[in-house]
């Protein structure tokens, strides 16, 4: 019997799955669809789109390139080459999807607290004052970002060389948020 050989850095894997794994996976999207948009709206053009795994067993998430366009690795080689000018390669560099782990307990922990979340009002006028986020969602946006960096760092991809800092600064506010360090100490 051949076998299918298949590009697992992907986000277009098949798994084989009956269709009482399709209905349980419908479910838990519907689920988890809340988070999911949340995540988008977060991340924003960092991501093409964000999904739930099926693939994932104990990683928090993982991000995967598309059908068309670089992988990490060639991403990674591409823009490393001496006299390859980056500006003319954004089309090219993978368009990347955030997949998320349902079953770990941060995604599900992320997923209540986005639940809790006042709901966002449409903005009617294009004047009105966009409100202050409060410091549970700035540690949850945070918390977010940070997730979705260390997932690409895991997935071979490598973060932008402007947001080394922003990194930083994120991992120093969350360290001293779990220490109860106060920010301005």
């Amino acid at each position: 019997q051949s076998h299918k050989i298949s590009d697992t850095s992907r986000a277009t894997l098949k798994l084989d799955e009956t269709s009482e794994d399709k209905k349980r996976h419908k479910a838990v999207e519907a689920l988890y669809k809340p988070l999911t948009k949340w995540l988008k709206k977060t991340l924003g053009s960092q991501v093409e789109k964000v999904v739930v795994s099926k693939r994932l067993e104990t990683s928090v998430g993982a991000v995967v390139a598309g059908d068309y366009g670089w992988t990490a690795h060639m991403e990674k080689v591409m823009t490393s080459q001496v006299f390859t000018n980056t500006d003319n390669l954004g089309y090219m560099k993978a368009r990347k999807t955030f997949e998320i782990n349902p079953n770990h307990p941060v995604i599900k922990n992320m997923l209540d607290r986005v639940n809790e979340l006042p709901e966002e009002k449409d903005a009617e006028d294009d004047d009105e004052v966009v409100p202050e986020l409060s410091d549970e969602e700035k540690t949850l946006h945070d918390a977010a970002v940070l997730i979705f960096q260390t997932c690409s760092l895991n997935s071979g991809f490598s973060l932008p060389a402007a947001s080394a800092n922003e990194f930083s600064d994120r991992i120093e506010r969350l360290v001293r948020a779990g220490l109860s360090v106060p920010h301005d100490a």
